[in-house]
């Protein structure tokens, strides 16, 4: 099997997994859980057209598709991103070349729905929605949380909670795999990485929060 065909199996096994993650993530939540959740919020009817949505073949079929165009999308603007940004410290790699040294570490994007799975399906399998919409993403902003110094719904707690340890684990292995096609070792793929990487996913969370506030102030 050629390297290139090996990265084409391993894009689609990325895909793949993300929406076997998904869909183990979104089966958490159970009917009852839903229909109470939604009951509370928006009403019983809209609860009940919730529930018969779930088990609608062609919703699902929709759902589904949506979700594998949405994870292709993620993937290659994280590549593009990270392109773009080796590309401004005078790091010269093409498009293939940075697709082929994320590909690995952006399965660590999966560890915080995998730790949630592993979590509620077999060390606290009597849980309640609320726990799992608190169940932590690994965030900065959880710590900050915890210490008291911000809130969940602050705007540094929503800003904040971008940079994660899963985000930190890829900029660092990414780095560590662009150094493998250098010749010379160099810290610059370690500044690219996390300054282009942060930089576009701060600016993009900013004119959300901004989006936000506007919309709903």
């Amino acid at each position: 099997m050629t390297p290139r065909m090996q990265d084409k199996i391993l894009v689609v096994v990325l895909i793949l997994s993300n929406i076997i993650v998904y869909y183990l993530t979104s089966s958490l939540v159970s009917e009852d859980m839903l229909y109470n959740d939604m009951s509370e919020r928006f009403g019983s009817d809209i609860a009940m057209n919730a529930i018969e949505r779930r088990s609608d073949v062609n919703f699902n079929f929709l759902k589904y598709g949506l979700q594998t165009i949405w994870i292709t999308f993620k993937i290659l603007a994280i590549i593009t991103i990270m392109t773009t940004g080796l590309n401004a410290f005078q790091l010269k790699f093409s498009f293939s070349q940075v697709a082929k040294a994320a590909i690995l570490p952006l399965f660590i994007f999966l560890l915080p729905d995998m730790a949630k799975l592993i979590w509620f399906s077999f060390i606290n399998p009597n849980y309640e929605m609320q726990e799992l919409n608190d169940f932590p993403q690994f965030a900065v902003s959880d710590i900050l949380i915890n210490l008291d110094l911000t809130s969940k719904t602050s705007f540094a707690g929503r800003l904040f909670n971008i940079v994660t340890i899963p985000s930190l684990l890829f900029c660092y292995f990414f780095a560590q795999n662009i150094l493998t096609m250098q010749d010379k070792r160099s810290s610059l793929p370690y500044q690219a990485s996390f300054i282009s990487y942060f930089v576009v996913i701060s600016a993009l969370r900013l004119l959300q929060l901004s989006f936000t506030s506007i919309v709903s102030p």
